[in-house]
């Protein structure tokens, strides 16, 4: 009993202590001009990390957050979040459907296709977000045609580019995690027992091996709810959007670490998600033996 009392505040503090020691952990590395070489300077490394401690404990952040958000602090977060919750909504669309669209398809076709998707999913984020920036500055150029608007400047808050691009390698990602179940389950002896029946096929992977692999759908959301937020603090910082990703910067460490805690929201649905998964995913297993 004690011990589940115990378990959420000793993980929090573990987790705060954690966060500040990662935080501070450049102070360990010092440089000596005289000698001319680096060396540990655990010293400076523990005065960092008290002060910060410290910060924390007088709830420095939480005034810092308070002073941000009744400025332009809660716009941008509402910007932010608006942004990440229709790119989540983007990619679990784009995943599924894509990922069925592929496996309907006739089987000279989805090979090539899914090694398209194969590729594509391994290229580095940076790279599609500078391709399909010039790609939108080559057409105004060329054919005088605006697309989108992608920066921020002048108060303008973009919608469209953002969540495009945000969730374009997501959505690519995603697509193959689901397609790569989909192979998985069509191994199985009720799939070659139904192909032999001469069931249809649109029957048999949305109704049975749909069903079966929802389970691990739920489970990779996780990955794909953190993969869209390394994206959309890349996209804030590249095209200079007015997004709260940004803001956070000008916080102490307690406020930074605050200000990350309002992100909860997605990450604890998408773990939630996961859990319900795994909970599905034990409960067929359990059926099946």
């Amino acid at each position: 009993m004690l011990k589940n009392i115990l378990y959420l505040p000793v993980r929090l503090i573990l987790i705060i202590a954690g966060f500040l020691f990662v935080v501070k952990l450049p102070f360990l590395l010092g440089f000596d001009s005289e000698r001319g070489k680096a060396e540990l300077d655990f010293a400076g490394f523990g005065e960092a990390y008290r002060y910060a401690v410290k910060s924390f404990i007088d709830m420095v952040g939480i005034r810092e957050l308070k002073q941000y958000l009744a400025g332009d602090g809660l716009e941008s977060y509402l910007y932010t979040m608006n942004i990440l919750s229709v790119s989540i909504l983007v990619v679990v669309i784009a995943g599924i459907v894509g990922a069925v669209v592929i496996m309907l398809l006739p089987q000279k076709i989805r090979k090539p296709l899914t090694g398209i998707v194969n590729f594509t999913a391994t290229a580095p984020e940076l790279l599609i977000i500078f391709l399909l920036q010039y790609l939108v500055i080559y057409i105004y150029k060329t054919y005088h045609i605006k697309l989108f608007s992608l920066y921020g400047f002048f108060n303008a808050s973009p919608k469209f580019a953002p969540i495009f691009i945000a969730s374009f390698l997501p959505a690519i990602f995603y697509i193959q995690l689901v397609v790569k179940e989909f192979l998985n389950e069509e191994q199985q002896e009720y799939v070659l027992f139904a192909r032999s029946k001469g069931l249809n096929y649109k029957i048999i992977y949305l109704k049975h091996i749909y069903r079966n692999i929802a389970p691990y759908c739920l489970i990779h959301f996780r990955i794909v709810v953190w993969f869209l937020l390394t994206n959309i603090y890349v996209m804030e910082y590249l095209f200079s959007l007015k997004g709260f990703m940004l803001g956070m910067f000008q916080f102490s460490d307690a406020g930074y670490l605050i200000a990350l805690l309002m992100f909860a929201v997605p990450i604890l649905l998408a773990t939630g998600l996961g859990k319900v998964g795994t909970f599905l995913l034990n409960r067929k297993e359990k059926t099946t033996l």
